[in-house]
């Protein structure tokens, strides 16, 4: 649920609460690469990634997408995310945990519309490894 948020004082520079994501695992991978299509088996099949040099399977980079967004989406509210771009840093593998971030780098407005545009980090909480960079613009209200 989003949280309320003031307008008038809310500043560049603030940081919100944060959110852990953990329970990531092969099946969660598994069930996320059926309900998106993506059947690449070096997410899913532990012996192909082992094969393709990796330690095992990992994460899909728009799962982690789909985190920041769902993270974006608590503090805003829904329909809130007018642009959102990402940069995948590391692969995440099971048993990971990841703490979502947000700060806000921009405040203003465009016509009626308040605006805050966002800077938001997914750190691998187990090694302080950053696995995400998203660059997000809400609309309050």
């Amino acid at each position: 649920m989003a949280v309320k948020l003031d307008w008038q004082k809310i500043e560049e520079g603030r940081e919100f609460d944060p959110w852990d994501r953990g329970g990531i695992g092969i099946e969660l991978f598994q069930a996320y690469g059926e309900a998106s299509l993506d059947g690449n088996p070096m997410h899913t099949d532990e012996e192909y990634a082992q094969d393709l040099g990796y330690p095992t399977v990992f994460a899909q980079g728009m799962l982690l997408m789909a985190f920041a967004a769902k993270y974006i989406t608590d503090l805003f509210g829904v329909g809130s995310i007018r642009r959102i771009w990402s940069k995948f840093a590391k692969q995440t593998w099971p048993g990971e945990t990841l703490r979502f971030s947000a700060v806000v780098k921009k405040k203003y407005e465009e016509g009626d519309r308040k605006l805050l545009d966002l800077d938001v980090r997914g750190i691998g909480v187990e090694k302080g490894e950053e696995k995400i960079v998203v660059e997000a613009t809400v609309v309050l209200g």
